[in-house]
């Protein structure tokens, strides 16, 4: 389990780093950073259909380096990509939860429980988070704080 970085016009693998989770997440790029979102379970598994422990993570790398700047544990796997601005991360989790975390130093901010699955991405407004959970439920949240 690994996260691979390609060259886009040969193919030929750059950077290659284990992370001992699936990575499901399309990446985010972001003030010359990588995020990406990586956990088990997937789109139509549990983690437990898999016989594996529920967990997940979003990480941040250099993009010029691909040094590991900071990891930031989520309960279960992010399927969808990080959102990124105003110096916060967020990730919606298949534990319904959504993560607000320092875009910086990986440092949790704030939850929102919606109660059911999160596995698309989250998006941002000029002031509100959106997010819409495997219930139906479109939750518009204050980017501040998540209420």
């Amino acid at each position: 389990m690994a996260l691979c970085v390609l060259d886009a016009e040969t193919g030929e693998q750059l950077h290659r780093i284990e992370t001992g989770l699936p990575v499901f997440s399309p990446p985010a790029i972001a003030d010359d950073r990588l995020y990406v979102g990586m956990g088990t379970g997937d789109y139509v598994h549990t983690a437990e259909d898999l016989g594996q422990k529920p967990g997940g993570a979003v990480w941040c790398f250099d993009l010029t380096t691909m040094e590991v700047l900071w990891k930031s544990p989520t309960g279960r796997t992010v399927l969808g990509a990080v959102a990124v601005g105003q110096g916060r991360c967020y990730a919606a989790s298949r534990d319904g939860v959504l993560y607000q975390i320092d875009a910086d130093n990986g440092r949790l901010l704030a939850t929102f429980d919606a109660r059911a699955s999160l596995i698309a991405s989250p998006a941002l407004g000029e002031r509100t988070v959106y997010v819409i959970s495997e219930a139906g439920t479109l939750h518009g949240l204050d980017i501040e704080g998540l209420a």
